[in-house]
């Protein structure tokens, strides 16, 4: 009991935009619970008359005896094809929902409500014709994106051949082969050319162009694995560089250095007056002498020598590759 609560349970719902999908999945079951040909076939109401049959008896001089015979294979016969009707006309309501029910309401066999849906959802052979032309244009625009898996393209590609066979399409499983090869990104081309240089296309079936394709996949994966992290680790580097450059590009400006130098003499205590800070012990950089800053000097700027300056660039320089490092070990650890 629980297996056939089950087995109802995971049946396919009709809900008037998966059609193509649903009558192939009603067609198998119907075909297991053996009321497949009641479907398609007129149940016949069973005549009164017909439960008997006429026989000639001749008897040796001649005469002619009418019998009527009663023959129970008819009826036997007759119950079972409508029991069969009516086992698939309950599959049939119970595998749609509420609004498509209403349209098959009134159906009292399986034969008349299945060409009621039919005519209602299937279409006729002008509405097929115009939309398999919409589904052709669509498979010769389909390509593979870049970012794709190839199980998911597959499945992309099948679905949409599914749908053209279904508005009467003829397309050969060749004929997908050669599309899916067509449109695979670059990174397949070399598979792509082994593959049509080495094996009859017309032999290959579509899982197993599948298997092998995401087989290089899998592989092409684990060689860019290290490629990756090395991409990775160097954005962030690069991003580390740009933020200390722009600090430093802050921190040489003069608006900054002002900023820097005034701030002893504009800081407050907590009573809210200005506090002096003492400069006695200050050497000014320019002339050498005690009590105030080199940007406070009065006597004439001293011009750096260049030996100086590259000093100066030097170091800086080197405590520059030396921070660099020291990051890209943070990195890696």
């Amino acid at each position: 009991m629980a297996g056939k609560s089950n087995f109802h349970e995971n049946l396919p719902i009709l809900d008037g935009k998966n059609w193509d999908t649903w009558v192939k999945q009603m067609k198998v079951i119907f075909i297991v619970q053996e009321a497949d040909e009641q479907v398609n076939t007129a149940l016949d109401p069973l005549p009164a008359n017909t439960t008997y049959t006429t026989r000639n008896l001749t008897y040796s001089y001649g005469e002619i005896l009418l019998l009527k015979v009663q023959n129970p294979w008819q009826r036997t016969t007759f119950r079972e094809a409508q029991k069969k009707d009516n086992k698939a006309l309950f599959l049939i309501h119970q595998r749609v929902d509420s609004k498509v029910f209403e349209k098959i309401a009134d159906a009292t066999t399986s034969k008349d409500a299945w060409e009621i849906l039919q005519k209602s959802y299937g279409g006729d052979a002008k509405v097929k014709k115009v939309k398999l032309q919409a589904l052709k244009r669509q498979f010769e625009l389909l390509e593979m994106k870049n970012d794709e898996a190839v199980a998911e393209y597959f499945t992309r590609v099948e679905t949409l051949t599914n749908q053209m066979k279904n508005c009467g399409s003829t397309l050969s499983e060749e004929e997908m082969v050669e599309k899916v090869l067509r449109t695979l990104t670059h990174k397949f081309d070399h598979i792509v050319v082994t593959i049509e240089q080495t094996k009859d296309l017309s032999e290959i079936k579509m899982e197993d162009l599948q298997s092998t394709v995401e087989a290089h996949e899998l592989k092409h994966g684990e060689r860019n694995h290290g490629k990756e992290d090395e991409q990775a680790l160097f954005v962030k580097f690069k991003k580390y560089q740009d933020e200390k450059k722009k600090w430093q590009n802050k921190k040489g400006s003069k608006k900054w250095k002002e900023s820097v130098e005034d701030k002893p003499e504009s800081s407050k205590k907590e009573g809210g007056q200005k506090t002096k800070k003492d400069k006695s012990t200050i050497q000014c950089y320019n002339c050498n002498k005690y009590g105030h800053y080199a940007s406070e000097c009065k006597d004439p700027k001293k011009k750096k020598s260049q030996d100086t300056g590259e000093e100066a660039n030097v170091a800086q320089d080197g405590s520059t590759s030396e921070d660099d490092v020291s990051f890209m070990v943070t990195i890696f650890l």
